[in-house]
């Protein structure tokens, strides 16, 4: 897929960034995990996922108001 999105709003512009840099601390938990086997890792992607699905939650809710 290389389209990018193309809508926006002004409830999600400020939480872009930092769902994106989550989004990449996840993938680069991932990577370790594989590469260390360091169980760690996959505590801390699945904590950030958690995370991840509580602040979407909230940001739609916010677009609701």
């Amino acid at each position: 897929m290389t389209e990018k999105r193309t809508w926006n709003n002004p409830t999600r512009e400020p939480w872009n960034g930092p769902i994106a840099q989550i989004l990449k601390a996840i993938d680069e938990h991932n990577i370790e995990y594989f590469r260390t086997g360091n169980v760690w890792h996959l505590q801390k992607a699945a904590m950030l996922r958690g995370y991840l699905a509580e602040l979407k939650e909230w940001v739609t809710g916010k677009e609701g108001v």
